[in-house]
């Protein structure tokens, strides 16, 4: 069964304001097809099994990365009387990584709640 997502006036997915917009570019490229971006309401079917993947690409997000996180910080390269470069880029990759898994299972949430309404 596929999911009917509706968007905003601005042709983009109507996303919380704390997603980075580079990851509401990246939402509206995604598959390939750069969406229109204009005053008339677009529209994105997604289906269950894609709304499945992207809630559980989020999670897997929060298990994985908190946990490297944590590898890293104890790890001996990554204090030398403060915080290391070693440390500070594994930082932001881990940053980075859970806000768009974050933003990615959001809209596998919001996919997965549209199509039990749909039901």
């Amino acid at each position: 069964m596929a999911v009917v997502v509706r968007m905003d006036r601005r042709g983009s997915l109507p996303l919380p304001k704390w997603v980075p917009a580079v990851a509401r570019v990246m939402v509206a490229q995604w598959g390939g097809k750069a969406l229109k971006c204009g005053c008339h309401t677009e529209t994105m079917v997604l289906s269950r099994r894609v709304a499945w993947f992207l809630v559980a690409f989020g999670v897997w997000s929060w298990i994985i990365w908190p946990t490297f996180l944590k590898n890293i910080w104890q790890d001996s390269r990554s204090w030398n009387h403060g915080m290391t470069a070693f440390f500070g880029v594994h930082l932001a990759l881990t940053v980075a990584s859970l806000v768009l898994g974050t933003a990615i299972g959001i809209l596998g949430i919001r996919g997965l709640l549209t199509a039990r309404r749909a039901a």
